[in-house]
Parts: C-alpha cells; structure tokens; sequence
C-alpha cells in the first residue's frame, strides 16, 4: 500500500476519534447541565411556599431604556418609562396619544391582558421552608433571589471554599456546584463574598457578566437575600473584572477609615458610573463569578444593603 495512503488512513481515524471523543464530551457536558437545572429547580418547587400577586389595574406600557448612562432624565416617545440616573429606581410615566390601525389596537391591547395577568415579580412573592432546608443540608445560611433573572437559589456556607465547589446542595457531583458564601465570610459581617460559577447555559452567576453593559444594569439594579431573619434588598454599586489575588475579596476592615478607603476603591473600580452612593454605614455584600477567559480574572458585583 502507498505510504501516502497509509497516512492518510491514519489521520483519518485520529481525527474521526478526537471527533468522537469531542461529541461525547459535549453530551456529557450538556446532561450535566441538564441535571443541574432539574436539581435546584426541583429545588424552587420543594422549598419556596409562593404567596398569590393581585394582577394590576392600570395599563402596562413598555419600558424603553438608553445604551449609555443619560446626564438627565429621559422620556421616551410612545408609552413608556423614564429612567433617572440621578435617582436609581426612581421612574415617571409619559404617554403621547397616537393613530395605529384597529388590528394592532387589537393586538397590543391582547398582550398588555397578558402581561397584566402574570407580572414579573420586583420582590419575593414567596417564603422560605427552613425546616425543609435545613434538613436538607444544614450548611444552607441563605436564599439569593434576583427579578426576572436565573438567580434563584439557595447559599450555602462551609469550612472551605471547595466542598460546594462542584457539589450542589443536595450532595450530587456537578461541575456547576452550589452557590456558596466564602469560609471567612459572615452575612452579618463586613463584605461577605458569595460565589457561584460561570454556566454555559445561563445558569448559576452567568448573569452577572451581563452588568459589563450600562443597559443591563439599569434594568437589574436589585437583588435580594432571605435569611431565617427575612427579606434584605441590596442596590448594585459597582461592577468590573478581577484577579484573584486582588484586594477586593477583603473581609475584615480595621476601622471605619480603612472600610471607607475600600468602599471608595472598589466604587471607582466600577466599569462605569453607576450614580450609587455608599459610606462606612451601608452593609455590602459581593457577588463574584469567573469569566472564562482565564483561570484567575473573575467578575464582582458590588451592593450595599437598602431599605425597600
């Protein structure tokens, strides 16, 4: 047989194997995915108690935000919400009569029925089975929970930052884990960090790379964490890439001044200018995420406690 030939048999069945070897990979990787969606949406069902929403009366209207962080309020043209990036969370509303055709009348009037029947909750709309959670794992300190987002899951906390690292609640195996508070972290403390990894399929802290962009965070300006000691919303203040090694992920602050120094730091930091002001006296807490772009940047979502 012909040399040449020879070879390219050879490369032919390499590259059929690594083809192979690439598709089983990327099924496994999928199924995992897979599972560790049912596991903690399974989760949602077993442990959060729903509480009934009143639909609202008035007329839903669309809201419509800029790309870039506006210097003053802005009103958009047709039904819509004005953002004021000088008072986050502050919203008016404007309308402007217009002539549409009888069919889109129609038809925008069945989607505003729609939408008006099953809102996007803004605050929990549920609470918490303790008793069910922490029989199910007593290392759960917290519950994290963000509107219209992924973020929907259980915190838990342990001895080291590996054990939940690739191990969700409930003590399966999966390359997606838990989200889980740092070991030298305390909810009631200066700056705890919780981290939770960067899922291909949009699950766990994926999300949180999505504030690199203004829009985004103007549209999720808020979270919130339940504890056995209720509800706690928190305002995003800062947003930005990180290594590992960096003096973000600090958990104790000698005194006020040195706490202030870091709140300044850490603000300036930020990606861009989101218009939240924060003190000595705000409570933070840090999300942090990878980026998949290396094994040491990471992604940190700063926020500081609120009334609301």
């Amino acid at each position: 047989m012909d040399k040449r030939k020879i070879i390219r048999i050879v490369l032919f069945c390499l590259f059929a194997v690594i083809f192979c070897v690439a598709g089983y990979n990327l099924i496994k990787v999928k199924l995992e995915y897979r599972e560790n969606e049912q596991i903690y949406s399974d989760a949602v069902d077993q442990f959060l108690i729903y509480t009934p929403t009143e639909p609202p009366t008035t007329q839903v209207t669309t809201t419509s935000v800029p790309t870039t962080p506006p210097t003053t309020a802005t009103t958009t043209q047709t039904s819509a919400t004005s953002v004021s990036s000088t008072a986050p969370g502050e919203v008016t509303t404007t309308s402007e009569t217009t002539t549409v055709p009888p069919e889109t009348t129609t038809e925008t009037s069945t989607e505003a029925t729609t939408a008006a029947t099953e809102p996007i909750p803004t605050y929990p709309n549920f609470t918490l089975d303790w008793a069910a959670l922490k029989a199910a794992n007593p290392d759960i300190v917290a519950w994290i929970w963000q509107s219209g987002t992924t973020i929907n899951y259980p915190v838990l906390k342990s001895d080291t930052n590996d054990e939940y690292l690739y191990t969700t609640y409930n003590y399966k195996y999966s390359r997606l884990g838990s989200i889980f508070l740092d070991w030298r972290s305390s909810l009631d403390r200066a700056n705890p960090v919780i981290y939770g990894h960067n899922a291909g399929n949009g699950m766990m802290f994926a999300t949180l790379v999505k504030y690199r962009g203004w829009e985004y965070f103007n549209q999720n300006r808020y979270f919130y964490i339940i504890t056995e000691n209720g509800v706690e919303k928190y305002a995003v203040f800062s947003a930005y890439k990180v290594k590992t090694s960096s003096d973000t992920y600090t958990f104790q602050f000698d005194s006020d001044t040195s706490y202030a120094a870091y709140l300044e730091k850490i603000r300036l930091r930020s990606a861009y200018n989101m218009g939240v002001s924060v003190s000595p006296t705000d409570h933070i807490v840090t999300l942090s995420t990878c980026t998949n772009t290396g094994e040491e940047d990471r992604y940190v979502v700063h926020a500081k406690r609120i009334e609301g």
